[in-house]
């Protein structure tokens, strides 16, 4: 039942869905860095974690150990990923406005002559 109600509310705000799941994705990877890479401080972890995940890469901060560079992977992929269902998503509402204002929205309830049962 629970999974049916969080399926329901990523179908229904798919924005804020993502914009949770990136924001807890870049404070997570942040602590964890800062935790994991010597001399670096919780703001500094996040600082990377944004710069990693918008795949822009300073180089001002850059993991040396091995479990921060696969965390860095993870928030390559996940920003990656991010980004591309953020584009389809403003592409799926450009184009249905389009489509609506080009052939308008279809009146269906006058239109059933029989029932296929």
């Amino acid at each position: 039942m629970r999974l049916e109600r969080i399926r329901k509310t990523i179908a229904n705000k798919p924005v804020r869905f993502i914009a949770g799941y990136i924001a807890s994705v870049i404070v997570i990877a942040g602590g964890l860095y800062s935790l994991l890479e010597a001399g670096n401080d919780w703001f500094d972890g996040i600082w990377w974690a944004i710069v990693t995940a918008s795949t822009v890469g300073y180089g001002d901060i850059s993991p040396a150990e091995l479990e921060g560079r696969f965390l860095a992977g993870f928030v390559i992929l996940s920003g990656i990923a991010t980004t591309a269902v953020l584009t389809g998503l403003l592409a799926g509402w450009v184009l249905s406005a389009k489509f609506e204002d080009h052939f308008g929205t279809p009146d269906l309830h006058d239109d059933f002559d029989h029932m296929i049962g």
